[in-house]
């Protein structure tokens, strides 16, 4: 059982760079080339999308241990960890990362990872460790696949964090 996600990225109306990622494997970043065209509407559109739940446990690459993560509701080390979120707590697998310490600014880490409890809940979302912030913990771009939605929420999480 996997998940597989992809991000498009566009710009001046053409399809730049596809990436994808799943549990098993890293960030797969297909190269420029003529990708095909593309429009980004002034306003967002609605996207129906349906998963079914899945029916077996999920298979993991060996989780990516690159950070410790201690703030208030998060925390990660090894890997995995746990967070609270609208009062409720989730396991968190740490399943890839991508290194943007060159992106642009002062750079950042990302952790992808994903949220799940024994109540079947199975969402996704990026953790961003801002290099000129390190006390702070962005988690954004979540996705609840057990049932379609964005969530959790965009959120900023205060403690502390460290790259190994």
């Amino acid at each position: 059982m996997g998940i597989v996600v992809t991000y498009a990225y566009c710009q001046d109306g053409v399809l730049k760079s596809l990436y994808l990622e799943s549990l098993q494997v890293a960030d797969t970043n297909q190269p420029p080339r003529p990708l095909g065209t593309c429009s980004i509407g002034a306003t967002p559109g609605p996207v129906m999308a349906a998963f079914a739940p899945p029916s077996t446990p999920l298979v993991y690459a060996p989780l990516a241990d690159v950070a410790e993560v201690d703030a208030v509701g998060l925390s990660i080390h090894g890997g995995s960890g746990t967070v609270t979120l609208d009062g409720a707590s989730y396991d968190v697998a740490v399943f890839t990362t991508v290194d943007c310490s060159r992106c642009g600014g002062a750079g950042w880490q990302e952790l992808h990872v994903t949220l799940r409890n024994e109540g079947g809940v199975l969402a996704f979302a990026i953790l961003y460790l801002l290099a000129d912030q390190p006390t702070h913990v962005g988690m954004y771009y979540g996705f609840r696949f057990d049932t379609p939605s964005l969530w959790p929420a965009d959120q900023v999480f205060t403690g502390t964090w460290t790259l190994k």
